[in-house]
């Protein structure tokens, strides 16, 4: 898992792999494609560890060329 910092106001977001909001706790999960339900958003089972797989050497070889930075949209707006 890789942690994001500089967030305002939080601590210990993390990047890693799950499926719904219930995986998660405000952290940041990796996924093929998101769908969209009446019961919410997921990510379909067996598409994030390979999606986390593909960003994590890409995160981790930024972070030691000295940072990454990472910026969150809502496609929707």
């Amino acid at each position: 898992m890789i942690e994001v910092r500089g967030v305002p106001n939080f601590t210990a977001i993390l990047i890693h792999c799950g499926n719904t909001v219930e995986d998660t706790a405000g952290c940041v999960l990796v996924g093929e494609r998101v769908i969209a339900t009446t019961n919410g958003l997921y990510i379909p089972g067996g598409e994030t560890w390979p999606a986390f797989l593909r960003l994590y050497p890409i995160l981790t070889e930024a972070i030691e060329r000295g940072g990454a930075e990472l910026i969150i949209t809502d496609p929707h707006k």
